[in-house]
C-alpha cells in the first residue's frame, strides 16, 4: 500500500499542474504540450518494453531491482524538469524518465508472487482502490505547492515528487534484500536436509532414486529366482519319489521331508503283493 502511494501518487500530482508549469515557464500552448506529452508517452512505452522484455524475461532481473531502476529514473527526471530553462530540456527529462512506467508493473508482479492464487483478486482490488484514492490526496497537495512557489521556484513540485519516490527506492531495496535472505535460508535448509537423509531415502515428492530402484529390482529378482528354484526342486523330488520309490537326495544328504512318502509307497507295494498271493 505504501509503495502504491509513493509510486502512483506523484504521477497524478504532476499531471495536475504540469500544463500550468510549461505554460508559465515556456509559454506553451495546448499543441506544444500535446506534442511533448505524446513524446513522453512513447518513450515510456519503449522503456516498459525494454524492462519487461529484456531485463525481466531475458536477463531474469529481480522485480525489486527493476523497481529501483524505475524509481531512480523518476527521481533524476524530476531534477531535470525542475531546473529546465529551455523547451528542449523537457524532452531530455522525458528521455531520462523512460523507465518510470515500470515501477507499477514490478510492484504488481511482486505482490502477486507473495500471495496464493486465491488471493490475487483481493490484491488487485486493493491496488485499484489505492490507485483511485491517489488523485484525491495528491492533486490538492501539488496544486497548493505550485500556487505557493510559482513566483519563487515553479518546479518545486518536481522536487517533492523526487523526494517521495526516494521512499519507494528504499522499500524496493529492502524487499530485494529480504528476498535474498529468504532464498539463502531456504538453500541452507535444503542442504542440511539433504545431508541428513540416508542414501536410500525418498525425495520430498516420495520418489526413490535410480540407484535405489535398481537395487530393489535386483533384490526382488534374487528372491524370485530362489522361489522358482525351490519349487522346481520340490517338483523333481516328488516325481522321482513317486516313480522310483527311492529316497530324495540333495547334495548327497537324505531329504527327510520326503521319507513318509517312501514308506507309504513301500506299504502299498506289500499290500498289493499279498493280494496277488
Amino acid at each position: 500500500m505504501i509503495v502504491v502511494m509513493v509510486v502512483i501518487g506523484p504521477i497524478y500530482g504532476e499531471m495536475n499542474v504540469m500544463y500550468l508549469f510549461t505554460r508559465y515557464r515556456f509559454n506553451w500552448n495546448e499543441v506544444d504540450f500535446s506534442v511533448f506529452n505524446t513524446f513522453a508517452v512513447v518513450t515510456g512505452l519503449v522503456g516498459v518494453l525494454f524492462c519487461v522484455g529484456i531485463l525481466s524475461h531475458k536477463l531474469k532481473l529481480d522485480d525489486a531491482l527493476i523497481g529501483v531502476l524505475s524509481s531512480t529514473s523518476k527521481i533524476l527526471s524530476g531534477f531535470v524538469y525542475a531546473f529546465a530553462t529551455l523547451p528542449w530540456h523537457m524532452y531530455v527529462g522525458a528521455i531520462v524518465e523512460i523507465f518510470n512506467g515500470t515501477s507499477f508493473i514490478a510492484m504488481r508482479s511482486m505482490a502477486t508472487k507473495l500471495v496464493s492464487k486465491d488471493e490475487l483478486g483481493k490484491v488487485n482490488s486493493l491496488f485499484g482502490v489505492a490507485e483511485a484514492l491517489m488523485p484525491v490526496v495528491y492533486a490538492p497537495m501539488y496544486s497548493t505547492l505550485y500556487a505557493a512557489t510559482i513566483k519563487v521556484f515553479p518546479g518545486a513540485f518536481y522536487i517533492l515528487g523526487g523526494a517521495i519516490t526516494i521512499l519507494a527506492v528504499i522499500i524496493f531495496l529492502w524487499m530485494y534484500n529480504f528476498q535474498r535472505q529468504q532464498l539463502r535460508k531456504q538453500k541452507s535448509l535444503d542442504t542440511a536436509e539433504a545431508c541428513k537423509l540416508p542414501a536410500n531415502s525418498k525425495d520430498p515428492n516420495g520418489n526413490i532414486s535410480t540407484i535405489d530402484a535398481i537395487a530393489l529390482a535386483s533384490e526382488a529378482k534374487g528372491h524370485l529366482n530362489g522361489i522358482v528354484s525351490n519349487v522346481l526342486h520340490e517338483h523333481i523330488c516328488d516325481h522321482s519319489c513317486l516313480t522310483e520309490g527311492s529316497t530324495c537326495q540333495n547334495g548327497g544328504v537324505d531329504n527327510k521331508a520326503f521319507m513318509p512318502d517312501v514308506v507309504e509307497s513301500d506299504a502299498d507295494a506289500k499290500s498289493e503283493n499279498n493280494t496277488h498271493l
